[in-house]
């Protein structure tokens, strides 16, 4: 439809080729679907193109294509999830139906011919008599994308957008115009208008402007992003927290896409600032311990994971908050984990497999859960194949010498593809230096293929122990040339996603690439150098480890 039947005038809107295929893809399998929750996994994929999103060194979704290189830099997360999120958003907020009218509007009046973006907007428009052009243009030819909050006030409810920037120094005056979702608590209890429950109602408006007034009488307001389906941060309130923290988060929102975006949104926030890192623990640890969804638990095992990182877990050097942590995880994780059970059952949907592997990972390889590390040598050859995989995981985390070798050994005989892929993997998750050190020269000479190097050095370089994540930047500090001879050189970049959590040796690493630059992959190089600032910045004022001493469940 977008690349035969209309094909873009020139090369800046190839994103719309791409990311109408994203959205499409994603449409169709929910159709066909709809048990499996594609959007909703689809969402937590997004986390991604937030994150490079709210950097300074992030990009317009369509800018002007003069050289074969600015087309290569449009294949991306921005223009593949972003692309597909904006146009999600579009959709949602006109409506379906109407989105689908103007498409076909849209691909009749351009059929056989070339197109702009421009086009697309106008057409739409005209089906939908809504200001399209006036509202996408700020979201295709802008980079970032804003944070919007949403307060009860005495005239109604204060709406307000900003800049959202990782790092706040880097906050711009940009706005956009937000196709807000706003869904408040009436006052009228009994009052059921709209898509919520019992008293709830969703206001629809554009918010072009930093500041805007809805004339509305609300007791109170669930989120300023209902769905949710807006490609923006939404800023919980003081109330929602502490509600999230005293009733759990299904006391807020019955919707389980609005509490991963909860999650992700209040990690993000924490990161820039915005919320204190002893009111995520607690919403994160007392507000969850009721949840069954699988991509909610996606989100806070990442979240997990970080506050991991931050407090230096596997490193093990502080006992006692390593105990904390423990307690802590498996404490908020133990009903989701009763509920599933370690062992599958017949008439159980993919999705319960799904999130029994998840708990087996977050349990045992990030919580160290003494039950499930002994158990993790024998489930690793389990029928089930997410089990089998985390239990893989638990296996590496936590194993020596022997673990090692057996993981080895299937890798190096491995009778299928993903066997073998899987198990590189997770080699590069021991947390003895020596034993990642074996694999990381086996990728230089031709133990470990040259296509797959890159991709267990970067997942080596991020690993959650400290030592082996140094140790294995040395070793690529030391061999940079003989790695850019022998890795293909659009994967040298993508390895590089792997520093962004070396932040106890920040400046070392900048210093370096800043004299060995990446030529192709230059954009994603210094998305990945930003990030890693910013890791180190929040490091510093963070306190992670005290923090969770702090955290009482």
């Amino acid at each position: 439809w977008f690349g035969d039947l209309v094909t873009m005038a020139w090369w800046e809107g190839i994103w719309l080729n791409e990311a109408f295929a994203t959205f499409m893809e994603t449409s169709c399998s929910d159709a066909f679907r709809p048990d499996w929750n594609i959007w909703s996994t689809f969402g937590y994929v997004c986390a991604h193109a937030y994150e490079v999103d709210s950097l300074a060194s992030t990009r317009a979704i369509e800018y002007p294509v003069i050289t074969p290189d600015d087309a290569e830099d449009m294949f991306d997360v921005l223009t593949y999830e972003k692309g597909a999120a904006v146009l999600r958003m579009l959709e949602q907020y006109l409506g379906a139906e109407v989105f689908r009218d103007g498409v076909r509007h849209y691909l009749h009046r351009h059929a056989y011919g070339n197109a702009t973006t421009a086009q697309l907007w106008d057409a739409i428009e005209e089906v939908s008599q809504q200001p399209v052009r006036q509202m996408m243009d700020t979201w295709i030819y802008q980079g970032g994308h804003p944070v919007v909050a949403a307060q009860v006030g005495d005239h109604g409810v204060e709406l307000t957008q900003k800049h959202f920037s990782l790092d706040a120094s880097k906050v711009t005056d940009q706005v956009w115009t937000v196709p807000v979702r706003l869904r408040v608590i009436d006052n009228d209890a009994d009052n059921d208008s709209g898509d919520g429950g019992d008293g709830e109602s969703e206001i629809r408006l554009l918010l072009d402007s930093s500041k805007r007034w809805v004339t509305t009488e609300p007791a109170a307001v669930i989120t300023s992003n209902s769905g949710p389906t807006g490609f923006y941060r939404n800023h919980p309130s003081p109330e929602v927290l502490e509600l999230v923290t005293a009733q759990g988060a299904s006391a807020w929102s019955t919707n389980a896409d609005e509490r991963r975006a909860f999650v992700d949104d209040l990690w993000a926030l924490t990161i820039s600032g915005d919320i204190a890192v002893e009111s995520l623990l607690k919403v994160v640890f007392d507000g969850f311990r009721d949840e069954d969804d699988l991509n909610v638990w996606r989100s806070l095992r990442t979240v997990i994971g970080q506050v991991s990182h931050f407090a230096d877990i596997a490193s093990g050097n502080d006992k006692a908050v390593t105990a904390k942590f423990t307690e802590l995880v498996l404490g908020m994780s133990e009903q989701a984990f009763s509920r599933v059970g370690l062992e599958p059952t017949d008439d159980e949907s993919d999705l319960i497999g799904s999130l029994r592997g998840l708990l087996v990972h977050l349990r045992g390889s990030i919580a160290g859960d003494a039950e499930l590390i002994t158990a993790s040598g024998e489930l690793m050859d389990h029928d089930d194949a997410d089990l089998a995989a985390a239990a893989l995981s638990v296996n590496a985390s936590h194993g020596g010498e022997a673990e090692f070798a057996r993981i080895r050994e299937r890798y190096e005989n491995a009778s299928d593809t993903q066997a073998e892929q899987r198990h590189l993997m997770a080699l590069a998750d021991f947390q003895q230096t020596e034993l990642v050190t074996q694999i990381a020269k086996g990728t230089l000479d031709n133990t470990v293929r040259a296509q797959d190097g890159p991709y267990f050095l970067r997942r080596a370089l991020a690993s959650p122990q400290s030592e082996v994540a140094k140790s294995v930047w040395h070793f690529v500090q030391d061999n940079w040339t003989t790695i850019n001879d022998t890795f293909p050189t659009n994967s040298i970049a993508r390895m590089l996603a792997g520093i962004t959590t070396l932040d106890r040796i920040a400046e070392e690493v900048s210093e370096f690439l800043a004299a060995n630059p990446v030529a192709q992959g230059e954009k994603q190089v210094a998305q990945h150098l930003e990030r890693l600032a910013i890791n180190a910045t929040f490091r510093q004022r963070s306190n992670m480890a005290g923090a969770i001493a702090a955290t009482h469940p």
